[in-house]
């Protein structure tokens, strides 16, 4: 995913309750501003970095969408895992990228991952394991799997993808045949995500194109003093 899993706090006891709610359930969101507040810097922040990464987030949502164009989707990805009661009861809020089926009985937890990289890199596994963990206790033949997106040639960080891409086409099939194993991974090329998220108006096509520029201007700041000096001497 480009990103994020919240924990309200870790419990080592069984989950009691295990349950799905949206985004904007009032008690994560109040969740959510607790840990802003808990969180926050004093530094001020990076608005290249801001930019760019609220670019990635369009490309997850594109994922997102492309993925419930082509199996049943929940809207309640929110996963909560109440602890038993007692002295210091707990509660636990995992963010799922995708979930598939619906809040009473889901048959999949999906992880979206860009990847600017193909070779030797996260595919998000590690979170996906510590939601399914909580979430069969409940749903028991629930599956899993990671979507990672190959960036490389969008990001001109990579010229070839090191592994084989899914087409959207055939993607059905492949979230269908999904095993309850653990560890699968299906990958999406970079420019058929691209072409989705065109044609949804998720961005524009100029936004796919100066990806790659934004990605520079985070990495190296003075790249846009020095071409803003530049145009204001033209």
């Amino acid at each position: 995913m480009f990103f994020q899993q919240y924990f309200h706090a870790q419990s080592r006891e069984a989950p009691v309750k295990v349950s799905l709610v949206r985004p904007e359930h009032p008690g994560y969101r109040e969740w959510c501003r607790q840990w802003r507040l808990r969180t926050v810097s004093t530094r001020p922040r990076d608005p290249f970095a801001q930019e760019y990464y609220a670019q990635l987030m369009a490309w997850e949502e594109a994922v997102r969408r492309l993925l419930a164009d082509t199996v049943a989707a929940s809207a309640e990805r929110i996963l909560v895992s109440e602890a038993s009661p007692g002295i210091r009861p707990r509660t636990s809020y995992f963010e799922l990228d995708f979930v598939s089926g619906n809040e009473v009985e889901p048959c999949l937890f999906a992880e979206i991952k860009l990847r600017q990289r193909t070779e030797g890199v996260s595919t998000g596994w590690s979170q996906l394991k510590r939601s399914l963990a909580a979430a069969r206790t409940r749903w028991p033949h629930l599956r899993g799997i990671s979507v990672c997106v190959a960036m490389g040639k969008i990001l001109q960080t990579e010229e070839v993808s090191a592994v084989s891409t899914v087409h959207p086409s055939d993607l059905r099939g492949r979230l269908e045949a999904v095993t309850g194993a653990d560890g699968e991974v299906l990958w999406l090329e970079g420019r058929e995500v691209a072409d989705f998220g065109v044609r949804s108006q998720i961005f524009t096509e100029d936004d796919v194109q100066q990806l790659a520029e934004l990605r520079l201007d985070m990495l190296h700041p003075v790249r846009v003093l020095e071409r803003r000096r530049g145009q204001a001497s033209a």
